[in-house]
């Protein structure tokens, strides 16, 4: 570039500038862009320096009239390989130059309609390389890579390889934060080259359509930064500009240039880290291996073959490691939220809520949290006071649909004083319950960071100051100075992890959960409280009503007309069908209230004492049994007496007129529970009533029918999830029902009495509440 170039003003709009069309390439090479005839439409115009051919002579011609006959084959074989955009080609021909062989490494990528032909003359130095010795070097580099055991140790070692391979004066392993802001983590370079380790660049000296470009072309060689460009010529004007994303031979940016002259490097070469994506296509830019050199300086192609790999191992590594370290924390995060929600589940007081809230606390590395259950607040931990609580609970009132909210820089969302941003600079937070009326917060202090940036990026060197730099994405002006400069960076907090904020969630659903099955518990109990009260109350009005309607009848009866008696005898049935609803309802409120006694049974036993107890329809019917080798349970007699019976009664009722019952009774054990059946040949039921009769009160059949209440069911049900299973049915319309329930068999009991027979465990766990 010459002096005058250097010295004019380069200011361009970064989001605008076509960076990928530049319209000329670097002069250490040749550009040729080929239809799909194979002719030549586009030429770079230094084709006379390189291959003594005229620029002009070369367009509209065909490939084979400006390469030999095996140079041409060579290409067309390297373009019919080349059939996806950005799949380069490569290989090394051999031509004829006034008089003299030459050697060329010819790169073959499509770019649209065109096939891209770059030629780059093979150096001395080149052609004694070995691709033995290269391998061996690619080799050893990945053994050190696979012995570090830190992300820094790692990127230290590609410094260094990659400096011995390619000769550059200062090698840099560059490392972008969320920002796009760039950190010197790793730096390899000889005495007279300026040191960066650890220091900061800020996004602007990257910007995004460059980082794009790095993510589409990996290697990017700048071998004299003071080149002067040679641009390309085309045949016809209608075929525009040259997308050159792809190319090796790819001009930069003149602004990018100064950066280089301003920073006091000649050559300069960058491969790209790129984070693994999404079936094995390229992620996200991780970062940069920046080379620099005082003097230009040229790097042969397959040198620049075998740091694209290097670039590629470099970033498998990088990825297995922090996998590896992710999946660590991730384990301890997991293991801290297992001890968390189990809390749950046992009894808490005020000093165990404290408790809880620490280990909330340890679980995602925060210094204080706070939890909010509807009105109540409860903290634990370095918390802001109770002025700066309410207004970032007000706050986030206004964020709640967020669901989670997090930052690591709560003063940038709101006014904070200085105590506040000490304490909570940090702040995750996740909203839940019916209304989002409950949260959990957690706070992170102010983490204290001096920085070290490579030259004051606010100053007027930037290009005009701090108001410059608010807008440096838009306008860019190369920074004249990179001296070191520090920076105290206040108001941040250590980030929130992606684990730590998936934890947070789980656990807001866990509170959420447990909260709403303490109310059903809660509300369970009201209404059981309330039907004992009411069922109990209601006895002697009827008891009155009943008592009274039976000496009208034997009183008056002789005063009354054949319509009266008939009148009286319906009010005594209605009063003692309600007497025995009141009854059942009563005992559907006592069902497991206060301490159930439980013991040893015998289910055949039981079965036995329930025919007895209805024998009365068992001879009526002709009803036969089915059953053998019942285990015995462990269960309250009372209770699960009145569980079978019940059951069994029904298969006995629910007969069509004229059929004799069939009623078998087996028991299945699976996956530490029995299974209970009780198979019955009666009217059946639809499919649609299935889930319907076990509700209080709900009854398919008039009591013209079959007798009842309604309640039979909906005790049976209570009382097997009372003893910790489930009853469910199985029907088909005049076929039959099979009433199924479980019951978990009881692990702890002595190997003598399991030997015997098959025991069950039947009971109930007292669940704790949070207040």
């Amino acid at each position: 570039m010459s002096n005058q170039s250097n010295e004019r003003t380069v200011k361009v709009h970064c989001a605008d500038e076509p960076i990928h069309i530049p319209g000329s390439i670097q002069p250490h090479g040749v550009l040729l862009a080929l239809s799909g005839a194979g002719v030549i439409q586009q030429v770079s115009d230094n084709t006379l320096a390189v291959l003594a051919k005229c620029p002009h002579d070369l367009l509209g011609r065909e490939l084979s009239e400006v390469l030999s006959d095996s140079a041409s084959m060579t290409v067309k074989r390297l373009v019919d390989q080349c059939q996806l955009e950005g799949n380069a080609q490569s290989a090394t021909i051999d031509r004829l130059v006034d008089e003299k062989k030459q050697a060329f490494d010819v790169i073959v990528h499509k770019s649209g309609v065109f096939v891209v032909v770059e030629l780059e003359p093979v150096c001395r130095e080149a052609q004694d390389l070995s691709l033995q010795v290269l391998q061996a070097q690619v080799g050893y580099f990945t053994v050190r890579l696979q012995q570090a055991s830190t992300t820094d140790e790692q990127s230290q070692i590609v410094a260094e390889e990659i400096r011995k391979l390619t000769g550059f004066g200062r090698v840099k392993v560059y490392q972008f934060d969320e920002q796009w802001n760039g950190c010197v983590v790793a730096e390899s370079k000889s005495e007279s080259m300026v040191s960066y380790l650890g220091q900061h660049f800020p996004a602007g000296d990257i910007p995004e359509q460059a980082r794009l470009l790095y993510t589409k072309n990996p290697v990017r060689l700048i071998a004299d930064a003071a080149y002067q460009p040679a641009e390309l010529l085309l045949a016809e004007p209608q075929f525009g500009p040259l997308d050159m994303t792809f190319s090796v031979l790819r001009s930069v940016s003149p602004v990018h240039l100064q950066y280089l002259a301003n920073m006091e490097v000649a050559s300069s070469m960058s491969i790209s880290i790129l984070q693994s994506g999404k079936s094995g296509k390229s992620g996200k830019l991780w970062g940069l291996i920046c080379c620099h050199d005082d003097k230009p300086k040229y790097v042969p192609y397959p040198i620049r073959v075998m740091v694209q790999l290097m670039g590629k191992i470099v970033a498998l590594q990088l990825s297995v490691l922090h996998n590896a370290q992710k999946l660590k924390y991730k384990e301890q995060v997991q293991s801290k939220l297992s001890k968390v929600t189990s809390k749950l589940r046992n009894p808490l007081v005020q000093h165990t809520i404290n408790e809880l809230l620490g280990d909330m606390m340890e679980l995602v590395n925060a210094s204080g949290t706070m939890l909010k259950l509807g009105n109540r607040l409860y903290s634990c931990g370095n918390v802001p006071d109770h002025k700066c609580i309410q207004s970032i609970l007000a706050w986030l009132e206004q964020k709640k649909e967020l669901g989670i909210f997090c930052t690591n820089e709560l003063s940038a969302c709101l006014a904070l004083d200085k105590v506040s941003v000490a304490i909570a600079s940090g702040l995750m937070a996740s909203c839940f319950g019916m209304n989002q009326n409950s949260c959990i917060l957690f706070f992170r202090p102010e983490l204290v960071q001096k920085l070290k940036w490579a030259g004051n990026p606010r100053l007027e060197e930037m290009g005009g100051g701090a108001d410059q730099y608010a807008n440096f994405a838009q306008v860019l002006t190369p920074r004249k100075s990179f001296m070191l400069w520090e920076e105290t960076v206040r108001a941040k907090s250590q980030p929130w992890q992606a684990v730590e904020i998936e934890a947070l969630q789980y656990l807001a659903d866990a509170i959420y959960t447990y909260q709403m099955d303490k109310e059903l518990k809660r509300s369970n109990e009201e209404l059981e409280q309330f039907a004992y009260v009411a069922s109990h109350d209601l006895q002697e009005p009827l008891r009155v009503v009943s008592g009274f309607i039976k000496l009208l009848k034997e009183n008056y009866a002789h005063q009354l007309d054949e319509q009266a008696i008939k009148y009286i005898d319906y009010a005594d049935s209605g009063a003692c069908r309600m007497q025995k609803l009141v009854i059942e309802l009563l005992e559907y409120a006592s069902i497991h209230k206060g301490v159930v006694k439980y013991e040893y049974l015998d289910m055949t036993e039981m079965l036995e004492l329930i025919k007895e107890n209805l024998s009365d329809q068992i001879q009526g019917s002709n009803a036969q049994f089915t059953y053998n080798d019942l285990p015995i349970v462990y269960a309250n007699r009372v209770l699960f007496l009145q569980l079978l019976q019940n059951l069994v009664s029904n298969a006995l009722k629910y007969q069509s007129s004229g059929t004799q019952p069939c009623i078998q009774i087996s028991v299945v054990e699976k996956e530490c529970y029995l299974y209970v059946s009780i198979k019955d040949n009666g009217i059946g039921m639809r499919e649609a009533d299935l889930q319907k009769i076990f509700e209080p009160f709900k009854r398919l059949h008039g009591r013209s029918q079959y007798s009842g209440t309604g309640m039979g069911l909906a005790i049976c049900r209570k009382i097997v999830e009372g003893f910790g299973g489930k009853l469910w049915v199985e029907s088909e319309l005049s076929i039959g029902s099979i009433f199924n329930f479980s019951l978990p068999i009881l692990s702890q009991f002595s190997a003598s009495t399991r030997s015997k027979k098959k025991t069950l465990a039947c009971s109930v766990e007292e669940e704790p509440y949070l207040e």
